[in-house]
């Protein structure tokens, strides 16, 4: 009984070293989403791996911030979608915090806002 007591004991801190091993390997990509316009933190926006859209529902909070768990490997895709903004995919080739994201806002027909001309006095 005490041989079999020992192999359980190395069996679970074997498990818990994989476990620890596993977690730090597999850090958050975060970020920020920002108007492109104003500099305002776009709240809500989704957020998601290509590919995976649907699986996982990922929004920036309403700072504009946002956390991603992956394991897949490094170069993946970030979509970044919000109501009045146009779809913007950014290339996240290394775990390098954090991804920053300007959306473009968009007008009801879809094409992108710019910013207001100023007026020239005459």
């Amino acid at each position: 009984m005490g041989k079999n007591l020992s192999y359980l004991t190395v069996l679970l801190i074997a498990n818990i070293v994989s476990f620890a091993v596993f977690a730090q390997s597999s850090p958050a990509i975060n970020g920020n989403v920002k108007n492109s316009v104003t500099g305002a933190p776009v709240s809500k926006a989704s957020v998601n791996i290509k590919g995976e859209e649907g699986l996982y529902d990922h929004h920036s909070n309403a700072k504009g911030d946002f956390y991603i768990y992956t394991n897949k490997a490094y170069p993946l895709t970030l979509v970044i979608s919000s109501p009045g903004f146009k779809t913007k995919e950014v290339v996240v080739d290394s775990y390098v915090p954090p991804v920053k994201v300007k959306l473009k806002p968009t007008n009801n027909d879809g094409s992108v806002k710019s910013k207001p001309k100023s007026r020239k006095k005459q």
